[in-house]
């Protein structure tokens, strides 16, 4: 694995398996990087596209997916695991000037940011790192506390609505850690998942290998048996039926697109959400589109809660100003 920070990238290593990188080829040739750019992505998205690819070493055995994640876990000669502080990562990253950073004071009661980062990293000692290292012990250490604490505080989020959810959407599912987790504590069944197309082969081949190959199904797959299935973002509107969802989850992806897509995502899950079902909303409060610019309904509509994450200011290389909004609603 990786040694020491100098040469960390934003990278995720994965077992190579022939019959996954056909699927995906066969994706690729539908949905190519070409393509895109003529589809609806947001400028956000369109600006980082290029820094996403997928890396083939059959020889080696391995696949290695750039981009999108950059662990602050790094294993040392002895194979012992160590947290990256923060400002080493900093340093690392380069994505603020030290000196600036140092002056910046957001978070709970004034905690600095790098005092922040601490609070989380001992956090994640005490509340998950075992758990961590027990669920995902092959993966563990390719994604960064940050990211983990996240994953298991959301997942801990939707788990206390105290509901066995036979069918979930996620819009902007991402890595796929969550969904993951979902699965293998019995919390879901069935998972439909909507993703940018240059993105979705990442989700695919870390699902895979989270969940032993259980039936995952590509957007231009069919097969009723498949627990988890993906959606283009360019094509996903007639492929859910109306009233079928028990629960919707968009987890800091929201932001990140313009404000149309956002009113046509919460007009798309006002019409497949069952009566009763659960919208799950977790966002930063000021971004490329507001928490407070979203459509949210006026009536039908009852609010189950809504709170401030304890990850809210503090990422795994920045410090963010704006928090991030946590709420819950209910269809009535």
């Amino acid at each position: 694995m990786m040694k020491g920070t100098k040469n960390r990238k934003n990278f995720i290593i994965l077992p190579f398996r022939s019959r996954d990188v056909a699927r995906i080829e066969k994706m690729s040739k539908e949905m190519s990087k070409e393509m895109l750019k003529e589809f609806s992505i947001s400028n956000y998205w369109r600006k980082r596209l290029d820094d996403f690819s997928i890396t083939y070493n059959k020889d080696g055995g391995f696949v290695i997916l750039n981009g999108y994640q950059s662990s602050s876990i790094s294993i040392d000669e002895q194979h012992q695991c160590k947290y990256v502080g923060f400002f080493e990562f900093l340093r690392f990253r380069g994505d603020y000037f030290l000196s600036q950073v140092k002056k910046v004071i957001y978070g709970y009661k004034g905690v600095s940011g790098e005092k922040k980062y601490n609070l989380l990293v001992n956090k994640f000692r005490e509340r998950y790192e075992a758990r961590v290292f027990n669920d995902f012990p092959l993966f563990a250490t390719q994604v960064s506390v940050y990211e983990w604490f996240k994953v298991y505080e959301n997942f801990h989020i939707i788990k206390d609505l105290n509901r066995k959810f036979d069918s979930v959407l996620e819009i902007g599912s991402g890595t796929c850690i969550l969904p993951a987790l979902l699965k293998k504590k019995g919390v879901v069944e069935k998972y439909t998942a909507i993703d940018l197309p240059f993105f979705i082969p990442h989700g695919f081949l870390i699902l895979n290998h989270l969940t032993d190959n259980k039936k995952i199904c590509l957007p231009s797959e069919l097969d009723m048996n498949c627990w988890f299935k993906f959606l283009s973002s360019d094509d996903y509107k007639d492929s859910i039926k109306p009233n079928s969802i028990d629960l919707v989850i968009n987890i800091t992806s929201f932001g990140e697109m313009n404000i149309k897509q956002v009113q046509d995502y919460f007009l798309f899950i006002d019409s497949v959400l069952k009566p009763g079902g659960v919208f799950v909303c977790i966002n930063r409060e000021k971004k490329k589109v507001n928490f407070d610019q979203y459509p949210w309904p006026n009536h039908g509509y009852k609010t189950v809660r809504e709170f401030e994450p304890f990850y809210s200011r503090c990422g795994s290389n920045k410090i963010f100003r704006y928090p991030i909004f946590s709420r819950i609603i209910e269809k009535m």
